[in-house]
């Protein structure tokens, strides 16, 4: 994507939010960041412009399942002197 599309994209839904806040004076900042984190939400997902499709490119990596202490303890024991 080009940053003259992504700009004009956010122009875009900021003067979007703007009107359906009401046309409110001095909000403009608040309405540019809030479409710029619309629009980075939607570049870290495989989403269509309209939102028709969403899937999700990002998932949290699964934890990785707990060991049992004892085989914590094993692999942590000092040697006993003799």
């Amino acid at each position: 994507m080009s940053n003259t599309s992504r700009h004009d994209w956010i122009c875009k839904r900021a003067y979007a939010i703007w009107e359906a806040e009401g046309r409110p004076n001095g909000r403009d900042a608040e309405h540019w960041l809030q479409a710029t984190a619309e629009r980075d939400r939607l570049e870290r997902t495989r989403a269509s412009t309209d939102g028709n499709e969403v899937l999700v490119k990002f998932r949290p990596k699964a934890p990785e399942p707990r060991k049992p202490a004892a085989q914590i303890a094993e692999r942590h024991k000092l040697p006993r002197a003799v």
